[in-house]
């Protein structure tokens, strides 16, 4: 599909950078494509026409802990079952989700240490849903205001929560801790 060609080229470019800094801005980018293809992935082998969330998640942690280094070992949690979205919904959530475990593995996790990694999804009530994904690395250094952030990925993360009439709200609680509470299609349709 479509996804794997620009995954495919973005691959190629890769190959000629130089520059440590935006050779991990290329990583990045080819790593959001990615987790969209998965997702499309996932859409077109069920018939439903909805993503099984924990199913997608297995899938992406793992791409993700591959892709960063096999010598970290992570105990990873994921905790979504019986969750299925819509790729409206499926593609904004795998996309956070993307950008907060990358996070974790570019600042939280070490080669020396235990590193521990857990993902919640879980519904709140009949039509809003709550992500949890917690590190238990160093938590962000210094508290921040998360709408007010200069990064490319946190402030990806503020735009696609706000895309699913969502709130953030970031912690330290033995490393970072990201809540999200955010609405289903239906939901956003009626606020829209």
């Amino acid at each position: 599909n479509n996804f794997q060609i620009i995954s495919s080229l973005l691959e190629l470019q890769i190959k000629e950078i130089e520059d440590e800094k935006a050779l991990d801005l290329a990583n990045e980018g080819k790593n959001r494509v990615k987790s969209m293809a998965l997702i499309h992935q996932k859409l077109y082998q069920d018939s439903s026409g909805l993503i099984d969330f924990d199913e997608y998640l297995q899938l992406l942690v793992k791409e993700l802990s591959s892709v960063f280094n096999s010598k970290m070992k992570v105990d990873t949690k994921i905790d979504a079952k019986n969750l299925k979205f819509d790729v409206d919904t499926a593609i904004p959530l795998g996309l956070i989700i993307n950008e907060i475990i990358t996070n974790s593995y570019k600042h939280a996790f070490k080669t020396d240490k235990k590193n521990s990694l857990s993902i919640s999804i879980d519904k709140t009530s009949k039509q809003e849903y709550r992500l949890i994904i917690e590190d238990n690395g160093p938590g962000i250094p210094k508290p921040i205001e998360i709408k007010k952030v200069n990064s490319l990925g946190l402030t990806l993360v503020n735009r696609l929560v706000k895309q699913l009439h969502g709130v953030v709200n970031l912690t330290n609680q033995n490393g970072a801790r990201f809540e999200i509470t955010f609405k289903d299609v239906i939901a956003r349709q009626l606020v829209d």
